[in-house]
């Protein structure tokens, strides 16, 4: 249609513009007061335009489906006053580009003056926020195919809004560097802007002038290391039997790592017994972000489970399963990791008294091996993990917690931090990853010396 369009829009020879003071403008000019899940309609206006016979505009709005979304576009009447017409759109979503055009069909036929009515889009409000609706490349023809000289009013749409109000914290007002080890707090206060209740988050990041380094910090969390350990092994390190089916295979220890050195069992139901593991050391800044349990297993039949149990039986934390071959194995049945069922293990203290209770599930008068089990340990420097988020009301202002970090020699140097605020109304039908951003980017600059 919109080819078709522009051919008949191609076949008008094309003379002088005529000079005039015509207007094509959105109408309303502003739209507000409306909440995520409402729809609204804007119509594209035409004022003092003479032998008007085709028309085109183009009109920017929320890219990504962000704030608002075009559910259709409605012919206006202004040029059927002239005869048979024929429109064309052209929406896309991803890009927040519409575009519409429309001609009075048939050769020879005068045009339509005056002021009226062009066309209607229509929107549905998807999130909270604001967006210009840009009326750009606009084109007015005549019935001679001369372009009509003329003005582009856009229109404004305003939903609800939050912004950051002020900044406050140590790393804005310090003048001298902060000599390491310390720990920098960085906060703001935010104000909704908007007649409705909104949630929010404050995103602090950081860029290192000499290295480039950059790292993100939300208020309400702590960064306590940029230079988080490595993923780390912790093997068995004491063993106490239930049955005494279980024999040793090889040199003592028998459980501590994948090197030969194995306990065998042919019963096909039983406890093996209980099983410690190495001790773990945490320095100031570490923290355990996940722990999951491994076993390097055989089975002679191929099929066979290790249900895997706290030391008090209080918790099942899955299966681990033999085969024909050794591996290793993670658990099935309950895929969480460890620190999911129990929390406790993200603690040194926690970890340190961690037991495992083994039952194994056999075939009957076959054997079944196991060489090590061992404890995943992966760190983070950052607690929590997920932003928080606060809720603030309609025309409130809040200032949130600060975001903390503690910074080291290796963190020396001179850094620029910018700060924007997020924000979402959370309507339903929305992916909870869409954040809108806030119109202020403050910055400030603040150094760290060893």
């Amino acid at each position: 249609m919109w080819l078709a369009l522009v051919a008949l829009l191609l076949a008008m020879p094309a003379v002088n513009v005529r000079a005039q003071t015509t207007t094509i403008y959105v109408d309303p000019p502003l739209t507000t007061g409306l909440l995520p899940g409402d729809t609204f309609a804007v119509s594209i206006m035409v004022q003092d335009v003479v032998d008007l016979k085709s028309w085109q505009f183009e009109m920017s709005f929320a890219k990504y489906m962000s704030e608002i979304a075009v559910v259709d576009v409605i012919e206006g009447d202004f040029l059927m006053i002239g005869g048979e017409t024929y429109l064309a759109k052209n929406v896309d979503p991803f890009h927040g580009e519409l575009r519409v055009g429309c001609t009075i069909l048939g050769g020879g036929v005068s045009g339509v003056s005056g002021s009226g009515w062009l066309a209607t889009v229509i929107f549905t409000i998807l999130e909270a926020g604001k967006c210009a609706l840009d009326l750009h490349d606009t084109i007015l023809l005549d019935s001679t195919g001369a372009f009509i000289e003329h003005t582009a009013v856009d229109g404004m749409y305003i939903g609800p809004t939050a912004d950051v109000r002020k900044l406050l914290g140590t790393a804005l007002t310090r003048q001298d560097p902060f000599r390491a080890p310390h720990t920098v707090s960085m906060k703001a206060q935010i104000e909704n802007t908007g007649y409705t209740p909104l949630d929010v988050r404050l995103r602090f990041t950081s860029v290192n002038q000499g290295t480039g380094a950059t790292y993100t910090v939300y208020s309400g969390q702590h960064l306590y290391t940029t230079q988080p350990r490595s993923v780390e092994y912790y093997y068995v390190d004491s063993f106490t039997p239930v049955f005494t089916d279980w024999t040793g295979v090889g040199a003592s220890p028998y459980l501590d790592a994948a090197d030969g050195n194995y306990i065998e069992g042919l019963n096909d139901c039983e406890l093996i017994g209980v099983f410690d593991f190495a001790d773990i050391a945490l320095n100031p800044g570490d923290m355990i972000y996940r722990v999951s349990i491994e076993g390097y297993t055989a089975a002679e039949s191929g099929d066979v489970d290790y249900d895997l149990y706290s030391g008090n039986l209080g918790n099942w934390y899955g299966s681990l399963w033999g085969t024909a071959d050794w591996a290793w194995h993670t658990p099935r049945w309950e895929l969480r990791p460890v620190s999911e069922i129990d929390g406790s293990v993200l603690t040194q203290a926690g970890f340190n008294s961690f037991q495992i209770i083994v039952h194994c599930y056999g075939a009957a008068n076959q054997w079944t091996r196991l060489d090590a089990l061992r404890l995943r340990v992966e760190f983070t420097g950052m607690d929590p993990l997920t932003p928080p988020v606060y809720t603030l009301d309609g025309n409130d202002l809040m200032n949130l917690p600060p975001a903390l970090w503690d910074v080291y020699a290796f963190d020396a140097g001179t850094w620029i931090t910018s700060v924007t605020l997020e924000y979402l109304y959370n309507y339903d039908p929305r992916f909870p990853q869409v954040w809108i951003f806030g119109d202020t980017i403050a910055t400030f600059t603040w150094s760290v010396i060893a």
